[in-house]
């Protein structure tokens, strides 16, 4: 059977879906997500500097840390290759209030975009990703209150009730050990939140993963088992 021929353009890659934004099943294989991947490796390098400000053609953005520490360093997930465009921006007008998204490809487009043109309209536009990321874990126990971490805006946001009101039931970690030194989980009704920004609500895996209260063990170099009792907050 012959080998499938690359295209020359990466939107040749898609057509796939109702709207044709999926990529073909047909190019579904390890070839393209490398070259996924290696475009996103080296397109990532471009925009941003190790100081994480983007300064480029005169202008100057400081990249927000929880994007430098997701988007930007891991890898590239099948969800965000076989999606054509897995992130995009939203800001409001500066004259009605309306909030806008506009789609893109790669995440580095989408940082030039708000970079060089979407700050100026708006000061608190953000790159948004439609796959959501776990809290590095730098932030893990540090976000203070009432701000909790959201998955898709990868950063800090207040998350307010669902109107109607609505309610989810949850497994949360004590943040007090019980007699036998452990933390246990229990089940809470919980009202439904919702992020304003990118519409993430506390169904969300990542977010109830993110937020919930994180045990950290102290490893004493050349230990390679650890007693799980030995535990202390971070």
């Amino acid at each position: 059977m012959a080998k499938e021929k690359m295209p020359r353009t990466a939107d040749e890659l898609f057509g796939g879906g109702l709207l044709g934004n999926m990529l073909q099943g047909k190019y579904l294989t390890e070839e393209v997500y490398a070259w996924f991947q290696k475009r996103h490796d080296r397109s990532k390098t471009l925009v941003v500097g190790d100081d994480g400000w983007y300064r480029r053609n005169g202008h100057d953005y400081k990249v927000p840390y929880g994007l430098r520490a997701t988007a930007l360093q891991e890898p590239l997930r099948h969800s965000q290759v076989v999606n054509k465009f897995p992130w995009y921006v939203t800001w409001r007008s500066a004259k009605t209030g309306k909030r806008y998204k506009k789609y893109f490809t790669t995440v580095a487009s989408a940082l030039v975009f708000v970079a060089e043109q979407a700050q100026y309209v708006d000061p608190q536009a953000c790159v948004v990703s439609r796959h959501g990321y776990m809290i590095p874990p730098k932030l893990r126990n540090k976000i203070p209150s009432p701000y909790k971490w959201c998955p898709a805006c990868m950063t800090a946001r207040k998350f307010y009730r669902v109107r109607p009101e609505q309610f989810v039931y949850a497994m949360i970690r004590s943040r007090t050990p019980d007699e036998k030194g452990n933390y246990p989980y229990k089940e809470r009704k919980l009202p439904l939140l919702q992020c304003r920004v990118c519409g993430t609500t506390t169904r969300d895996t990542y977010y109830r993963r993110s937020n919930q209260f994180w045990l950290t063990v102290k490893v004493k170099p050349g230990v390679h088992r650890v007693n799980r009792k030995a535990r202390r907050k971070k």
